[in-house]
């Protein structure tokens, strides 16, 4: 099978996970507004959705951001190390360090592992490469975390009435 030149640089881009949740907000955001936003941060959530893995939100590896992740990453020739909080639009008044998923920075990072890193154009069209050095919050790992606790504290107190 031949590859024509949108199809290969697409499979030389690295792979990235999002939840079912993730992915179904995203697109149907992306349907519904996709002709209001800037059309560089559209076509790249557009691609980066349709480049994804797609696992339930329990199996997504906490070390993927997803959507309310605070991640810990690196622009390429700035040697600053940045930290922010990938939103939907209209969340960024909810952090501090909101990074919404309609910039292209911000649907850069979405469904990168630690480590991973990716390019997108910046506001000028040059080449900008993001890398995640760490994923500080995700809020499906926080969610089993909690879960967790709660089944184990069950478990403890049914035990004690035993």
């Amino acid at each position: 099978m031949k590859m024509n030149a949108a199809t290969s640089a697409i499979a030389a881009l690295p792979q990235i996970r999002m939840t079912i949740w993730n992915f179904c907000k995203l697109d149907s955001l992306l349907i519904a507004h996709a002709d209001e936003w800037c059309w560089r941060a559209a076509a790249l959530l557009a691609r980066e959705l349709k480049r994804s893995i797609v696992m339930d939100d329990n199996q997504i590896p906490p070390n993927v951001a997803t959507m309310g992740s605070r991640v810990e990453f690196r622009i390429e020739g700035t040697g600053l190390t940045e930290v922010a909080t990938v939103v939907y639009p209209g969340d960024g008044h909810l952090y501090e360090d909101a990074i919404s998923i309609i910039t292209p920075l911000g649907s850069a990072l979405l469904g990168l592992s630690e480590g991973q890193s990716i390019s997108y154009a910046g506001p000028d069209g040059r080449s900008v490469k993001v890398t995640i050095l760490r994923i500080l919050h995700q809020p499906e790992a926080d969610r089993r975390r909690k879960t967790k606790r709660v089944d184990e504290t069950v478990n403890t107190l049914q035990f004690e009435l035993v």
